[in-house]
């Protein structure tokens, strides 16, 4: 985690990056928001969307909790928040791809060691990512299933199928937070990549869920593969 130097005093404790903090939150409030409402729904596709986006969700607020105390409570504690922010942002992916796999399979019954077989890279790159401490073993796994799922979204909107092109548009949407992240694109020290990229991720949430929401309707509801 690449901590930043501005901060707050508050009730005469130093609350580090406040903006991303409250970006963070915004990404929360998005991603309950669509979970809310898409879980609703007796759709596998949509419940493994939803369990995506609930899961990035609550990565960020461990996230934010991260950077705002930063070493401040020990070393041990911001090392359990970041497993735990990993930890739930690569699980996202893990249903992010689910739902791509699941809708690509238009009904037909899924293979479980596919689903097996990413489950355990899923736990792999975690213990990578714990031993490193580098959030490139959460970037690029992070880019390889939106790759896939662009694809497979995108073959949906080649065959007309209602959403899927707007689902393209919000993955689309998304690679771009992590152009900004990565080339460090920033306003200023307090509105910095980190807090773009964070805007960005919250505006790709809500065209992907508002996709795959229009998505499901091509879908037989309960008829999918679990």
């Amino acid at each position: 985690m690449e901590f930043g130097t501005t901060y707050i005093i508050l009730f005469g404790f130093k609350i580090f990056e406040p903006s991303v903090i409250l970006t963070n939150l915004l990404i929360f409030l998005v991603s309950l928001f669509y979970y809310l409402k898409l879980r609703s729904i007796n759709n596998t596709y949509l419940k493994q969307t939803a369990q995506f986006v609930l899961l990035m969700g609550f990565g960020t607020i461990f996230a934010a909790v991260g950077h705002g105390v930063q070493i401040q409570m020990g070393e041990i504690f911001f090392r359990i928040i970041l497993f735990i922010s990993n930890a739930l942002n690569l699980f996202a992916f893990y249903f992010c791809f689910k739902a791509a796999y699941t809708y690509s399979l238009h009904n037909r019954g899924a293979n479980k060691y596919i689903s097996y077989t990413m489950l355990g890279l899923t736990f792999l790159i975690l213990i990578f990512a714990s031993l490193t401490g580098s959030f490139l073993f959460i970037k690029i796994p992070a880019g390889v299933v939106l790759i896939y799922s662009l694809i497979v979204h995108y073959i949906g909107y080649r065959n007309n199928e209602k959403g899927s092109g707007t689902f393209v548009v919000g993955i689309l949407i998304g690679f771009l937070s992590i152009i900004v992240h990565s080339l460090r694109i920033s306003l200023c020290e307090w509105f910095n990549h980190k807090d773009i990229a964070h805007v960005i991720i919250a505006v790709s949430l809500i065209i992907m869920c508002t996709g795959a929401r229009l998505t499901s309707e091509n879908l037989n509801s309960g008829k999918l593969a679990n």
